[in-house]
């Protein structure tokens, strides 16, 4: 019987793989670079107006993605998340890369609240497609388990619904194809420490303007950043004001494998919208 208190979903974006000739884990645990995003849905009215901030770590732009490319796809998927579930709204609640996902090793995944605890292990991986399982565990009851085939280079999301600081989790899985790889990438990307939120400017509100900002700039060794550039702009001071938001924002500084804190790209995403 399903409990109606939580209910395991999977949803796949892309095409559909064939199951056909996806390799075992062989000896020498071939890895994936692979990129988890944990987004939360809450049903009911939202107040307005509402700033969203989506970050990508800049190395991680999917090949043949510019920054803005990279943005509107996970906002697509956002809206198509609403949709599909009747979401008032669909928020990033966080972001993590594991450099050297390897075969048959679990990666737990940082979720909100404590009621749940959720955790991705790569099962089987080719130069096409990895096969993921992924696994929710609620106190009290027996694990959910699923299985998610993706593209390498494409998203596929899995999610559960549950607890009340977030009724809907959705958790995105991102395998990154070979020549994505790069040699410059940092052993430990940056943490966000302090986020502030862009305030909604007054004169745009007035005037109903919606938009998305997307910034590229640099997290520094101190954890700052810097050299902000809009890469796509809007009117009336929302561009001006993801700026002077994203300015202040401090980051543990992405390190190398000596562990030394070096400087990384960032691409961030700033959505302005009347509910």
């Amino acid at each position: 019987m399903r409990n109606a208190k939580r209910i395991a979903m999977s949803v796949m974006f892309g095409a559909a793989l064939p199951m056909l000739g996806l390799p075992a884990a062989a000896d020498e645990q071939p890895a994936v670079l692979t990129v988890f995003r944990v987004l939360v849905g809450k049903p009911g009215a939202v107040a307005a107006p509402t700033t969203q901030v989506l970050d990508f770590p800049g190395p991680l732009v999917m090949l043949g993605r510019s920054g803005e490319q990279e943005a509107r796809d996970v906002l697509q998927l956002i809206d198509k998340l609403k949709e599909n579930y009747r979401l008032a709204e669909v928020t990033i609640a966080g972001t993590s890369v594991v450099p050297m996902m390897k075969t048959n090793g679990e990666t737990a995944i940082a979720v909100p609240g404590e009621t749940v605890q959720a955790s991705v292990t790569l099962l089987a991986l080719d130069e096409s497609k990895a096969l993921y399982g992924v696994c929710f565990t609620k106190v009290g009851e027996k694990p959910s388990s699923s299985k998610v085939l993706i593209a390498r280079g494409e998203r596929g999301v899995v999610g559960t619904r549950d607890g009340e600081q977030a009724p809907y989790l959705f958790i995105t899985i991102e395998p990154l194809v070979s020549s994505q790889r790069r040699e410059a990438s940092p052993a430990v990307y940056p943490e966000l420490i302090t986020r502030i939120q862009p305030e909604y400017p007054s004169d745009a509100k007035k005037a109903k303007i919606e938009g998305v900002v997307v910034l590229e700039g640099t997290i520094d060794t101190t954890g700052a950043v810097r050299d902000l550039k809009p890469v796509r702009s809007e009117p009336m001071g929302l561009t001006e004001a993801a700026i002077k938001a994203v300015a202040q924002w401090r980051y543990k500084p992405a390190q190398d494998v000596n562990g030394k804190a070096i400087p990384t790209s960032c691409t961030l995403t700033i959505r302005f919208a009347l509910h």
